[in-house]
């Protein structure tokens, strides 16, 4: 069960459709019915990524007031250029703090969706099974 997906390689000789030996659908030995999920371990998942786009949203309002015009100061008028240059720096790098949690929060989003609409559909078929095995025990 915990083998390594394998593909099947088609004939040297067999015309491919984007690497598959037919037209799909194509059977790589891999169905639907083999996916297993675990709920709780994507709600665990979305709960520490919410967590983690929380921090680097901390991390860059923390950041945005030690910037470059606190160096000012100690530099003077002696390196106009550095002082460009570490502004375009500490801006890109506020940009990329906060678009890294942006995508971290939307990927918690969309973890905590699929573990909802999971547990949701999984309790819908327990509930569809369990008249069937009232009436077997009949």
């Amino acid at each position: 069960m915990n083998e390594p997906l394998r593909r099947r390689q088609p004939a040297a000789t067999s015309p491919t459709y984007h690497g598959c030996p037919r037209r799909p659908p194509c059977d790589w030995g891999i169905r639907m019915y083999d996916l297993t999920v675990d709920p709780t371990g994507m709600a665990t998942y979305a709960t520490t990524t919410y967590l983690r786009a929380a921090d680097l949203t901390a991390a860059a309002t923390r950041a945005t007031p030690a910037g470059p015009p606190l160096l000012t100061p100690r530099f003077g008028l002696l390196s106009p250029d550095f002082l460009a240059a570490y502004t375009a720096a500490h801006t890109t790098h506020l940009t990329t703090i906060t678009t890294l949690a942006t995508v971290l929060a939307s990927m918690a989003a969309t973890a905590t969706g699929a573990a909802t609409t999971y547990t949701a559909l999984d309790s819908a078929r327990a509930a569809g099974l369990h008249p069937t095995s009232g009436e077997m025990n009949a």
